[in-house]
């Protein structure tokens, strides 16, 4: 807490990719959130290969985009969607973003 009416929650996750399903699931990462009352970021996100080799996203994969509710409720504030692209994730591959 950082005051009375502020609140900030990190979150750090490490995702072992171990199928196809995984690799389809967790390339792609979308968090909904209210612009009205909150924010989201992504602080970093990493790949890490089979082999070992790192690839970090870039700025150019992260995009925050409209909800897909906010053309049909006019009155309230629209909702929106960050997604993150991770590069390079193949079965093996360790995914780790905060």
């Amino acid at each position: 807490m950082q005051d009375e009416h502020t609140g900030v929650l990190r979150v750090k996750n490490r995702i072992l990719v171990l199928s196809y399903n995984g690799k389809k699931e967790f390339s792609e990462l979308k968090i909904p959130f209210n612009p009205a009352c909150e924010d989201a970021h992504l602080e970093h996100g990493t790949v890490v290969s089979p082999t070992g080799a790192r690839r970090e996203i870039a700025e150019g994969e992260i995009h925050v985009m409209d909800a897909g509710w906010n053309a049909s409720a006019r009155r309230y504030t629209g909702g929106k969607l960050l997604v993150a692209n991770f590069p390079g994730v193949e079965i093996g591959s360790t995914i780790e973003m905060e």
